[in-house]
């Protein structure tokens, strides 16, 4: 079987299915957290867009000063790029005042977070697992692009029904502040803030 990189080395089954949950599992716990955040909120909170940023420029930097074994495409280095560019275009813009600049950082800033926190989990688990290569076959690429998505679109729609499951106080008992409409009811993950 061959994939885009050519033909598919001879792996064990069990290997490839232990890759693939790795590449699946790593990106999903690092994907969830924006898309319940977006869906509770409205927003991606901002560490997020840093944490992409700083690992996007330490994935561009490593790949452009080391090198790799394999060469990488300069489409690939240029999106490694993007998170930079959204930083620069919030930086220009004047915070706290609303511009139509302002508001194309935002949309930005949200879509690079979404797709590219996944992308980021993912290369920086080809990086450092070297069994996440054996991800090859487009059955097994297929099985954890599925896994990822079903667990982003679950997370987002948790956030947007969050009301349903949490309560107002279980945000605040978790460090976090209460997203618009939810639960005012008595908390169900930790004890209630009011004395």
């Amino acid at each position: 079987m061959d994939d885009d990189r050519g033909p598919v080395p001879n792996v064990s089954t069990s290997r490839r299915r232990r890759a693939t949950g790795v590449l699946a599992v790593g990106t999903s716990a690092v994907a969830w957290w924006p898309a319940f955040t977006l869906g509770a909120w409205g927003i991606v909170f901002f560490e997020q867009l840093m944490l992409l940023w700083a690992v996007a420029t330490a994935a561009f930097i490593v790949l452009v000063v080391a090198g790799k074994q394999e060469s990488v495409s300069r489409l690939r280095l240029s999106a490694l790029l993007v998170p930079t560019a959204w930083l620069v275009l919030a930086f220009v813009n004047r915070t706290g005042q609303e511009s139509a600049l302002g508001d194309v950082a935002r949309v930005i800033g949200t879509v690079i977070t979404i797709l590219g926190i996944p992308a980021m989990a993912v290369l920086i688990l080809r990086v450092s697992s070297p069994t996440a290569d054996d991800v090859r076959d487009g059955r097994d690429r297929f099985a954890a692009g599925l896994a990822v998505l079903v667990v982003v679109v679950g997370a987002y729609g948790a956030g947007v029904w969050n009301e349903r499951f949490l309560t107002c106080d279980d945000f605040v008992v978790s460090g976090n502040s209460a997203p618009p409409g939810c639960n005012p009811g008595t908390p169900t993950l930790g004890t209630s803030t009011d004395p």
